[in-house]
């Protein structure tokens, strides 16, 4: 009935009975054609086959081969992330012992500094040969369009407001003399 094999879950193995004129395989649900020396095996678990073989004199004699099925690895690009343009992200995969990006990189962490917004694909490989898929997106903002308001001129020892805008978070330096450096209008 040939050797065992290992397969991934989902992929097809062909088996390989010899010996005889007549043959069949069972368990006949997973195979193309049971009645055929090499069927196409696609099992969903591990399975045992029997190969029944008969020859010209009509003597029969039996053997078995296993079929591993091994589950496939749990492949992960990491999170999405947010960026603003500019600068960089770093994805690290994980569940695998290789990695091959959609970059082309053959590594665990890549990084990356897209401009606009971008999906970065990883398959994964582990040690039994199995590879898994899965993405990460990473979303690119805008930078704000800060205003630190018009130049002006003061004399000694009169003061004046700022007047910032285009932020959520402000940090004026050098703070000296501002009543509080983090906020849009000392």
């Amino acid at each position: 009935a040939g050797a065992d094999v290992s397969i991934c879950i989902g992929d097809s193995t062909t088996l390989t009975g010899s010996g005889a004129q007549t043959f069949l395989w069972s368990p006949a649900a997973t195979l193309n054609n049971p009645n055929i020396s090499n069927p196409v095996a696609n099992p969903a678990t591990t399975t045992t086959y029997t190969l029944v073989t008969t020859d010209g004199n009509a003597c029969s004699n039996t053997d078995t081969m296993n079929v591993t099925v091994n589950a496939l690895p749990g492949v992960n690009a990491g999170a999405d992330v947010s960026i603003c343009i500019g600068n960089s992200a770093t994805l690290t995969a994980s569940g695998g012992q290789t990695y091959s990006w959609s970059t082309t990189q053959i590594t665990t962490v890549i990084i990356i500094s897209p401009t606009s917004f971008s999906t970065y694909t990883v398959i994964g490989t582990d040690g039994n040969g199995c590879s898994n898929i899965d993405s990460a997106s990473v979303f690119v903002n805008a930078l704000p369009v800060v205003n630190a308001g018009a130049d002006v001129s003061i004399c000694l020892n009169d003061s004046i407001n700022f007047t910032g805008s285009g932020g959520t978070i402000y940090n004026w330096s050098p703070s000296t003399g501002l009543s509080n450096p983090n906020i849009s209008n000392p």
